[in-house]
């Protein structure tokens, strides 16, 4: 498992590659590709994104893959 902060859609890719990767924030249209590059051959990505309805997506690294369900994300509520 990997845990950090910073820009998510970057991905870790000193620390890849990941037998599978899940975004908890939703993303724009579709996953940031970054992602895909730092995914294991065989391994999954799961995200939320946005495209006028949000759907949260099953993806494999070969690029086939499916909207699993709708989804509702909150915003993240800083001190700010």
């Amino acid at each position: 498992m990997v845990i950090g902060v910073g820009d998510g859609s970057r991905g870790a890719p000193e620390r890849a590659p990941f037998g599978g990767i899940s975004v908890t924030a939703t993303a724009l249209d579709a996953p940031p590709p970054a992602l895909f590059e730092q995914l294991a051959p065989g391994a999954t990505l799961v995200c939320p994104v946005d495209r006028g309805g949000r759907e949260l997506l099953m993806r494999f690294r070969d690029g086939e893959g499916e909207a699993v369900t709708g989804v509702r994300f909150v915003p993240l509520v800083t001190d700010g």
